[in-house]
């Protein structure tokens, strides 16, 4: 059996890798942001959603429920845009501004 403080010291070592790696994911939801709005196009789209998926489902696991909520309805958005492969003005600003909020996140502790 695993020590339980050795349980912990391994969750404890791979929600910093998280969380350092957290900026990475924005930079790159910016950057396919980016170019979607330069070249529409499902590929970036589905990039898009991959990203925002990961983010979503593993969120809360590493103590950041707020980014996962907010990475949730983001990929919702996309996937009804994939759905839908319609984009007119106001879905536009809407994921413009979806993007920026997880983009823009900063970690802080949450209940």
């Amino acid at each position: 059996m695993t020590d339980p403080d050795e349980l912990l010291n391994q969750l404890n070592a791979l929600r910093e890798e998280y969380l350092q790696d957290i900026p990475n994911r924005q930079r790159q939801l910016a950057i396919d942001w980016q170019e979607f709005k330069q070249n529409p196009n499902l590929e970036t789209v589905e990039k898009l959603v991959l990203v925002l998926h990961k983010i979503a489902g593993s969120g809360a696991s590493f103590g950041c429920p707020k980014l996962g909520k907010l990475a949730r309805k983001t990929e919702i958005e996309f996937t009804r845009l994939l759905e839908s492969r319609e984009m007119n003005e106001h879905t536009k600003t809407e994921l413009d501004l979806l993007i920026k909020i997880v983009v823009d996140w900063t970690y802080e502790i949450e209940d």
